[in-house]
């Protein structure tokens, strides 16, 4: 997980540098219907996020989400997660209807994929870009890694275990957002 702070932090630093801000204090309010691809699964998700922007570009707050996809590893053809991640997201303006942004979240999953106990940890990183259709609507292709940790606990009839159980996923997120609070860019969109 270091390095992906490390990635997080060289992102922000790199591209922020000399950029316009975004007003301190404003909340950010969304609705988001998104799918993702990797490898070897697919996920439909929708998510709601809340945020406020506590300094420059910086925003903090929760991200609850809902997803629903398959897996050909675990030949699961139907599977359902909840989760709830406090988010911090880095946003950087670049035209006068897109940004760059960065957002990193550590909390908890709840899922039904595995057979093993079915609330976990999950941290997520995304890098992407959003395109602003207009004032409350913005397409944003992202990549993305996520990574579960879950605990395993069976019995065989002989003895008891106990193990720790993590999946890294990673792949490309294409997501539509529904800004609720008409999210203003700074000195555009006027």
């Amino acid at each position: 997980m270091k390095h992906l702070a490390i990635i997080f932090l060289l992102f922000t630093s790199i591209l922020g540098y000399g950029q316009t801000y975004f007003e301190k204090g404003k909340k950010i309010k969304n609705f988001a219907l998104s799918t993702d691809k990797s490898l070897n699964n697919s996920n439909v998700n929708f998510d709601f996020e809340y945020l406020k922007i506590i300094q420059q570009n910086l925003a903090v707050g929760l991200n609850f989400g809902l997803s629903t996809g398959w897996s050909d590893i675990l030949f699961v053809e139907d599977n359902l997660d909840f989760k709830f991640l406090p988010t911090i997201r880095y946003m950087i303006p670049q035209t006068e209807k897109s940004l760059y942004f960065a957002e990193f979240g550590v909390g908890k999953v709840y899922s039904d994929t595995y057979d093993f106990e079915k609330l976990g940890n999950q941290t997520e990183l995304k890098l992407g870009y959003a395109y602003f259709l207009n004032k409350s609507i913005a397409l944003e292709p992202n990549v993305f890694i996520k990574k579960s940790k879950f605990k395993d606990n069976g019995d065989n009839g002989y003895s008891e275990w106990s193990d720790k159980v993590s999946s890294v996923n990673y792949g490309l997120n294409i997501r539509l957002n529904l800004y609720l609070d008409k999210l203003k860019l700074p000195n555009f969109m006027k």
